[in-house]
């Protein structure tokens, strides 16, 4: 597949359809693309529907998944919206649906990977806890979304080479999502991302909590100075050069153990690997500003032991933390707060209009004013292929298409 002319119901006469392979996506469509998301209104996950993504992901998973972009573009030819794609071989149960394991290869993860004797093509939006995309976020702008969301989501039924749709999206976009395809049911998550939509520095947003709190997190940066331990905020090519580092502190922190604090899930994602590839891919995409919060330790003056570390991205008008990591020896140091207030102040310094936690951990509430809750959209092939599995999940699941 080169690209493809996807057709369209007769009601979005005005728009026409096309899927692209990621690898032939012209530089002025990819420019294109990432200008219509980055200019998306905020809050939207803009970061995870961009071109920057779809390329890091499909360069970390080529050997497992095909990364594609399904266009919308108006009669004269101007790119009114774009989702991007992946096909995959998922393993699946009778429900069909899965919290974590959209790539396969990520079931290995689990302490207690669910039971899945279904083999099956999946079609989704590119999706992995590695590369911490646990969202489907079409793009489009605010003023074409009630007309060309409904559109991408008439033209995912209509493409080849799948047996079971799955997107993860905002409940508002779900609904639009059923609305759209044939036979299309929903599956509620677990899973509510948080956002700060008021931008403060950190210390401001201090101001604003608990006199505990603000107690512990005084006494936590008096701990980490009696170790010698110091914030650093790392930003160009001193970026690349901590990267490989964040392993130990990985290694270490909360995050190498389900049963500990944070790990809502028995589930635990190494940095080295995938997730370090994914990411360092990511960092060095055209515009992506990528900035890692570091306490450690220093030697020569560069970070030395690292005990906390944040990565985090500006993409468009907003900050996005994507990773988090500290040592979990080191509970009275309150490591993660700090680290999420420097990313604030840098958030602030930078004159940006929200902070996107990327987060569905309960510790991290106290920082968002806005939660997101996402949920599964399911759909089949139409006709006598897709009609059985689709009748076998909604009767194991005992629910109903929304349409």
């Amino acid at each position: 597949m080169a690209s493809n002319a996807v057709p369209l119901p007769s009601k979005f006469s005005d728009l026409i359809a096309q899927e692209i392979e990621l690898s032939d996506v012209p530089p002025t469509t990819l420019a294109q693309w990432s200008d219509l998301a980055s200019g998306m209104a905020p809050g939207r996950g803009a970061l995870f529907g961009s071109p920057q993504m779809a390329t890091a992901f499909a360069r970390t998973f080529q050997d497992e998944a095909s990364v594609s972009l399904l266009e919308l573009r108006d009669k004269r030819g101007e790119l009114r919206g774009v989702l991007s794609l992946m096909r995959n071989r998922v393993k699946r149960g009778p429900r069909l649906s899965t919290r974590y394991t959209y790539l396969q290869s990520e079931a290995a993860l689990l302490s207690q990977p669910d039971k899945a004797p279904l083999s099956l093509r999946q079609l989704s939006t590119p999706l992995s806890m590695a590369s911490t995309t646990l969202r489907s976020v079409p793009v489009c702008a605010e003023r074409d979304r009630n007309r060309v969301l409904p559109a991408l989501f008439a033209a995912l039924p209509r493409l080849k080479g799948w047996q079971l749709g799955t997107l993860s999206l905002t409940q508002p976009d779900a609904e639009k999502g059923v609305a759209a395809i044939p036979g299309a049911w929903r599956v509620p998550l677990d899973r509510v991302l948080r956002y700060k939509s008021q931008v403060s520095d950190g210390e401001t947003w201090l101001a604003g909590q608990s006199q505990k709190f603000r107690q512990n997190l005084r006494r936590g940066r008096r701990f980490t100075a009696e170790r010698g331990l110091h914030l650093t905020c790392l930003s160009g090519r001193a970026v690349f050069d901590v990267l490989p580092m964040i392993a130990d502190v990985q290694a270490r922190s909360w995050k190498t153990s389900a049963s500990e604090k944070g790990a809502e899930q028995s589930l635990i994602v190494p940095w080295a690997g995938p997730q370090q590839m994914m990411l360092d891919t990511l960092a060095r995409q055209v515009g992506i500003d990528t900035h890692v919060f570091v306490i450690a330790s220093e030697a020569n003056g560069q970070p030395d032991q690292i005990a906390g570390a944040l990565l985090s991205m500006v993409f468009g008008p907003e900050l996005y933390l994507i990773v988090i990591f500290a040592d979990a020896a080191m509970t009275r140091e309150s490591l993660g707060h700090q680290l999420i207030m420097a990313g604030f102040d840098k958030a602030a310094e930078l004159g940006l209009s929200g902070v996107d936690l990327n987060s569905n951990a309960q510790w991290t509430s106290r920082y968002a004013d806005t939660e997101i809750p996402y949920e599964n959209v399911h759909f089949t092939r139409p006709g006598v292929t897709g009609a059985p599995l689709r009748f076998m999940a909604q009767a194991v699941t005992r629910l109903r298409p929304v349409a």
